[in-house]
């Protein structure tokens, strides 16, 4: 297999916050070079949140480089690959918004979600987060004291990967999604962008519970608090085993989008129950609509959804 793996770290909940980014180069099924970056952001404010994921403070990159600075480095590896990430919603949504702001001249760019290969992979298993899939692959993470690097992460997703690969014994990332049933995506601009995606895989697994360790403190949890919308089907879980475990957590469960929605979480939509002519869930309409009036909502994907529900407790759980 020939890809690259890219992770980024933010620095607060804007999604042009990247402060740190790692790129591990994949070759002949070997990992040839890793890249680590800190990331002086546009905005250089932290929330406690986003530190306490990657231990990266503003003092730590007073004298980093911008995005501005690395890109043609960073391009170098990226340029006429295929690039993977965990959660790739995410950490492109990050590059999309990080280049805008920085006004970087878009690249044209394919991507998978090894989150999405690894459900498909491995459905039977009852979470695919990274740290998990870390545990159960036998796959070295290396994150001390719970802490996220970037280049650590994007390692784990390259391995993730070649390791899917394997099971199914399919030596082409492109082929083996095709098989899986998963998408690529593409990026042209921060608003002009097709998700990697993936039928959902059904699986006889039991009812999902969250489960809160003791002596997590709820408060701390990015949903606490927050008022949360869900449209589309999850791949995580159904809707109400996904509104119990944030209603644990002190989230107010919402069923319309409006001004005081704080997360909408998309999930998959199937065009043969939407309204005629539609190709987005009438909340996913509103809610962009309200985006683009400026109201800070957060429209996520399911999984973002997951690592944001999870992360914040792996520190607690030694993941």
């Amino acid at each position: 297999m020939d890809f690259v793996a890219i992770d980024f770290e933010t620095a607060n909940e804007k999604r042009a916050s990247a402060c740190a980014v790692g790129v591990v180069v994949v070759e002949n099924d070997e990992i040839v070079q890793v890249v680590e970056h800190l990331i002086q952001p546009k905005e250089v404010r932290f929330s406690y949140h986003n530190t306490r994921i990657h231990g990266i403070t503003a003092e730590d990159v007073q004298d980093a480089p911008t995005l501005t600075d690395i890109w043609g480095d960073i391009w170098s590896l990226l340029e006429g690959k295929l690039v993977v990430a965990h959660n790739a919603g995410f950490d492109f949504s990050v590059l999309r918004h990080s280049l805008h702001a920085n006004d970087i001249e878009f690249p044209e760019l394919s991507y998978l979600c090894t989150v999405n290969i690894a459900r498909q992979t491995w459905p039977e298993l009852p979470s695919h987060s990274l740290g998990f899939l870390a545990e159960c692959l036998g796959i070295g993470l290396h994150r001390q004291d719970g802490i996220h690097n970037a280049a650590n992460d994007a390692e784990a997703a390259a391995k993730v990967l070649l390791l899917a690969g394997k099971e199914k014994e399919i030596n082409c990332p492109l082929e083996l999604a095709s098989s899986l049933n998963v998408t690529s995506g593409m990026i042209w601009s921060v608003s002009d962008w097709v998700p990697s995606s993936a039928v959902r895989v059904r699986s006889s697994r039991t009812a999902f519970a969250l489960e809160i360790p003791d002596e997590f403190d709820i408060s701390s949890h990015p949903f606490f608090g927050k008022a949360i919308v869900f449209t589309g089907t999850l791949k995580l879980c159904n809707r109400k085993e996904a509104e119990n475990a944030i209603g644990q957590l002190g989230a107010i469960i919402q069923g319309r989008v409006s001004k005081k929605t704080d997360y909408l979480v998309t999930g998959y939509q199937d065009i043969r129950v939407l309204a005629a002519d539609k190709s987005k869930s009438s909340k996913l309409r509103k809610g962009e609509k309200l985006s683009r009036e400026g109201h800070p909502i957060q429209i996520i994907t399911d999984a973002d959804f997951e690592e944001i529900l999870f992360s914040p407790m792996k520190d607690t759980h030694g993941d």
